[in-house]
C-alpha cells in the first residue's frame, strides 16, 4: 500500500515546512510530494536516509519506507537555523 503526502516549503521570511508534523507507519510506503517554494531547499531528514535537494520553484518526489518507530528530525539545511526545521513521527 502506498500513501501520498504533500509537504510545502515555505519561504522567508517564516521559514517552515507545512505540515510540522509528518506521520508515518513502520512498514508502510509514503510518496512525500515535495512542494518548492521560490528558493533553494532541502528536505533532510538523516536518521531516515533522506536528503532531497530542491532548486527553487521544481518540486520533488521522494518514495519512503520507514523501518523504526520514533520521532526523526527534518530540517532544510540553508534554513535550519532560520526555524526550518519539523519532525516525522514514525508509529
Amino acid at each position: 500500500m502506498m500513501t501520498d503526502i504533500t509537504v510545502k516549503m515555505v519561504d522567508g521570511p517564516n521559514y517552515a515546512f507545512d505540515p510540522k508534523t509528518i506521520e508515518l507507519t513502520v512498514g508502510t510506503t509514503y510518496t512525500l510530494k515535495l512542494k518548492a517554494g521560490k528558493e533553494f531547499h532541502t528536505f533532510t531528514a538523516k536518521d531516515l536516509g533522506i536528503d532531497q535537494i530542491m532548486p527553487g520553484g521544481v518540486d520533488a518526489t521522494v518514495a519512503v519506507t520507514p523501518t523504526k518507530a520514533g520521532t526523526f528530525q527534518l530540517v532544510c539545511l540553508p534554513h535550519q537555523s532560520l526555524g526550518m526545521v519539523a519532525q516525522i513521527v514514525v508509529k
